[in-house]
């Protein structure tokens, strides 16, 4: 399967996400944030908005679990660039990204340890 073989890629530090007709290689470090809109997701990174035809559980599976942590069933984030979180949100450059009681134990936990 190539989606496999390219998210498996020897730096293991980015993954290619297929935007229009296009695979875009992300780099681990520059992603923020992705949203997720029913079999869209929005991936934010430090430059760009990548609109592309996927579902979050992909991501939820293919992303490393040591730096992307889901927050919300339509939000995983790059636990790297949180700036501060309360019991509602995490921010990351200055956006504000809900924070569900699902998911906030969880995400407390990893981050104080």
């Amino acid at each position: 399967m190539q989606e496999q073989r390219t998210n498996n890629n020897s730096n293991n530090d980015s993954i290619y996400l297929k935007v229009s007709k296009k695979m875009v290689r992300v780099n681990f470090s520059n992603l923020l944030y992705i949203e997720g809109l029913s079999n869209y997701i929005k991936v934010y990174t430090l430059d760009k908005l990548l609109v592309v035809y996927e579902r979050m559980s992909f991501l939820s599976e293919n992303l490393p679990s040591n730096l992307f942590m889901r927050v919300h069933k339509s939000y995983i984030v790059n636990t790297t660039k949180i700036k501060l979180y309360t019991r509602e949100y995490v921010e990351i450059e200055k956006n504000h990204i809900p924070l569900s009681a699902t998911y906030r134990n969880d995400l407390i936990s990893f981050l104080k340890s």
